[in-house]
């Protein structure tokens, strides 16, 4: 019987597993056989995942975007 603790983890791990573009039947297999701990390892290296894919994203995004900069806020040498 799980716990209400271990619904939530499973539901959590299918939710970042689907984001993650793994098949119902990929998690379904891994469930089958995974203990309460290896769920919530799965589901937690599934979170670091998807947030360093956010990260880059948003990183990439603000690269590409190339905000315009006004002179003088740019850093420049006096001539001395």
């Amino acid at each position: 019987m799980t716990t209400k603790t271990e619904k939530l983890n499973i539901d959590q791990l299918r939710n970042r597993a689907r984001r993650l573009f793994l098949s119902a039947a990929t998690i379904d297999s891994f469930l089958e056989w995974a203990t309460p701990r290896q769920i919530d390892a799965a589901s937690r290296l599934l979170a670091a995942e998807l947030e360093n894919r956010e990260a880059s994203k948003r990183g990439r995004l603000l690269r590409r975007a190339r905000f315009p900069w006004s002179k003088a806020s740019r850093a420049t040498t006096s001539p001395t």
